[in-house]
């Protein structure tokens, strides 16, 4: 897979910093190894007027994400708070 890259809320700055060198490597060589699961037959919508194809089956792909990313040590979504009373994970 080729990637390309795009900056959303500073992550280029993130990654591309000395700090981050092992986890921007887990990243790319992971995105790099899978192949993206697909749809088939491909689902259409219409959103706002506008028909759409969705080809990626996502919810197979969320589940190798984190497999691949908890088999390199990561912590997958993670509580935001130490509570847990809220219950809400980062994603």
């Amino acid at each position: 897979m080729q990637l390309t890259t795009y900056s959303y809320r500073f992550a280029a700055e993130v990654l591309n910093s000395p700090a981050f060198k092992k986890e921007r490597k887990d990243i790319e060589d992971i995105f790099k190894s899978i192949k993206v699961p697909q749809l088939n037959p491909p689902k259409l919508r219409t959103r706002g007027g506008k028909q759409m194809t969705f080809t990626t089956a996502q919810k197979d792909l969320n589940v190798l994400l984190n497999d691949e990313f908890r088999a390199k040590g990561w912590d997958c979504q993670p509580f935001v708070t130490e509570d847990k009373v809220t219950g809400i994970k980062a994603v």
